[in-house]
């Protein structure tokens, strides 16, 4: 039998809260910090520190996954774009006019 042992942390942060990050060039490491209020009034604080190279790829991986994300509501919002569009069309008896 083998037995592993997890630890879990989940931070939430709101909008509203902060993050810097520091890069230790003896230490090749990078700090995150960010900070935020909770609804009870009290500040939390939370500091991670990772070696560089995990760093450079959460960076590479954050801005593939933003971009991402962002063409895709691009896409969703020019396909509602055209669907309310071409309805208003419809509404209006108007057919398409070819270039």
């Amino acid at each position: 039998m083998e037995i592993k042992q997890t630890e879990n942390l989940n931070v939430e942060l709101s909008k509203f809260a902060t993050a810097s990050t520091y890069v230790h060039g003896w230490g090749e490491t990078v700090d995150f910090d960010f900070t935020d209020t909770g609804s009870d009034g009290v500040q939390h604080n939370v500091e991670v520190k990772v070696p560089l190279e995990l760093a450079r790829n959460l960076a590479e991986e954050l801005v593939n996954d933003i971009a991402a994300y962002d063409k895709t509501q691009a896409e969703k919002k020019a396909e509602a774009e055209a669907e309310e569009a071409e309805k208003v069309a419809e509404e209006l008896g108007v057919e398409d006019v070819g270039a």
